[in-house]
């Protein structure tokens, strides 16, 4: 979940920067029956009931209506019908304004989309795993214990002139203690120690053996080079000639 709203808060971003640049560009220019003698003239026209219309409703007047532009846009409905239009009341170098939105966009959906794809295939994953009757609590809770005197200590201020007493706190069982409990939505790492707890007592019996292992040989490799010396000088003994004079 953080991750996609993230992703999100990007593509919010993203159309709040193309809203601002659409409304310091455009919002001087109507669209009502623009775009004479072309052929996107017909979605623009104001004076005609019959056929496609409306399309001047789309303009970049305020930011409310540059939102809905851009998500018509993102949307690919008959985008380039708009983008026409407007090329058509300013120039040819509006496209890089809309294409480069188009692109972005794209790209942002694409992320967003692999983010929702990932979430569900995983909760499926899961439930195959866990069980689908089995009830699982969404929430982590953590509970932290601590008497009266451990709090006044914590927050009394430090006095580093007075040197370190020992501290004695009362054990008994009366005393008077503050509970603090912590609550926090499980993410895709708390699931996944869940998921695979099994896998995860393996991987680290393995990875504990290994290091073993590991140890063993270096212990080895240590004590090596003493018994080579004395196979080789034995060998060598061993390969001697004697002669009798």
């Amino acid at each position: 979940m953080p991750r996609f709203v993230s992703v999100g808060l990007v593509l919010v971003i993203v159309y709040y920067f193309f809203a601002i640049i659409g409304i310091e560009v455009f919002s001087q220019y109507v669209m009502e029956d623009c775009c004479k003698n072309t052929t996107v003239e017909v979605y623009f026209a104001t004076n005609t009931s019959s056929g496609p219309g409306y399309f001047y409703l789309m303009n970049f007047h305020n930011m409310a209506n540059s939102y809905v532009t851009l998500f018509a846009l993102m949307a690919v409905n008959n985008w380039f019908i708009i983008m026409d239009g407007y090329v058509a009341v300013t120039s040819e170098f509006s496209r890089l304004f809309f294409m480069s939105f188009y692109l972005i966009t794209m790209i942002v959906l694409q992320i967003v989309v692999a983010f929702v794809l990932e979430a569900f295939i995983f909760r499926i994953q899961y439930k195959m795993k866990i069980g689908k009757g089995s009830k699982d609590d969404n929430l982590v809770r953590v509970e932290t214990t601590m008497s009266r005197a451990e709090l006044q200590f914590c927050n009394a201020p430090a006095d580093v002139s007075r040197s370190p007493q020992p501290l004695n706190y009362d054990m008994d069982s009366s005393a008077q203690k503050l509970v603090f409990r912590g609550v926090r939505w499980k993410t895709k790492f708390s699931f996944c120690l869940k998921m695979y707890a099994d896998e995860t007592k393996e991987w680290l019996d393995h990875a504990e053996l290994e290091e073993r292992r590991s140890n063993e040989w270096l212990v080895l490799n240590m004590q090596s080079p003493e018994s080579d010396g004395g196979n080789r000088w034995e060998g060598n003994n061993a390969n001697r000639r004697t002669f009798t004079l």
